[in-house]
């Protein structure tokens, strides 16, 4: 039993394994492809097998593609694409070493592009939406990383940014898979198939706990809409049953939410003539 429960546990370690290297590699070639037809390079696409990652072959498509490009034109583009795509992994590097990736995309929309764009964020204005929505803490992060590059400006050349592309690749070559999860993902699997309950057990209580936490939101929701509506409807009488489950599907105009009123004050006397108009609003 316990031969079988190491050969199962082995089997599954190295299963998990093959399984996130092969997903990282058909990742990576798919990204190199993509850069390759953006740029009009794929036909060259065989002096870059051995290049595992994108942060890689920015760090060497100049060197492989000298001897085959002579066109100047063509070799500005190229040149121009390669620092582009270097910058961008250089800034991403830097903002992960300051525990401030998850910046990047908020900067992206700010327009700041690489390291350069920046350190010319000195404004308060530009520094306050771009912390935005996170903690105080990571806008002084950012505004004391912000100086840091202000004061290297002179001495930050491309060298320094190869150095934080290269620990790039390297950090993302690492994090492929961990060897916690391959133990994990095998122990487990091991374990239920050395004790067959405890299969039943781990697929009951994960599918109990699914279920219980989507009854669970569902009463949350529909709770939280029913107070809404009862706390904003200013007539008691005629406060409406309706849910959020209603805006979900689109029912904005349900009769039950709906309240008519009328311009004229009662009573009318018998015999006029009026004339109204209907007005439907939606909130929403």
């Amino acid at each position: 039993m316990d031969r079988r429960f190491f050969l199962t546990f082995l089997l599954c370690s190295v299963l998990w394994i093959f399984f996130w290297e092969v997903r990282w590699k058909k990742g990576k070639e798919s990204k190199i492809e993509e850069w390759l037809e953006r740029h009009s390079l794929s036909q060259y696409r065989h002096l870059f097998e051995d290049v595992q990652s994108l942060e890689e072959l920015s760090l060497s498509v100049l060197s492989r593609l000298e001897e085959v490009v002579k066109e100047q034109q063509r070799w500005r583009e190229i040149e121009e694409a390669h620092i582009q795509q270097l910058r961008d992994f250089a800034f991403q590097e830097w903002l992960c070493s300051q525990k401030l990736e998850h910046y990047y995309h908020t900067l992206k929309t700010l327009r700041c592009m690489n390291l350069d764009d920046l350190s010319q964020f000195d404004n308060q204005l530009q520094l306050s939406l771009a912390a935005w929505g996170y903690y105080y803490e990571d806008y002084i992060k950012l505004s004391t990383g912000i100086k840091i590059l202000q004061n290297s400006r002179g001495s930050r050349d491309q060298d320094y940014e190869i150095r934080l592309v290269h620990s790039l690749s390297v950090r993302r070559l690492n994090e492929k898979w961990t060897i916690e999860g391959a133990l994990i993902f095998g122990c487990t699997v091991a374990l239920c198939f050395l004790i067959r309950d405890l299969m039943f057990y781990v697929i009951g209580g994960i599918t109990v706990s699914i279920i219980a936490f989507v009854f669970t939101i569902k009463f949350l929701c529909e709770l939280a809409a029913r107070v809404v509506s009862f706390l904003q409807n200013e007539d008691p009488g005629r406060r409406g049953d309706r849910s959020i489950y209603d805006y979900v599907r689109g029912n904005y105009l349900d009769p039950r939410s709906c309240k008519v009123s009328w311009d004229w004050k009662e009573p009318q006397e018998v015999g006029q003539t009026m004339s109204f108009r209907v007005q439907v609003m939606i909130y929403s």
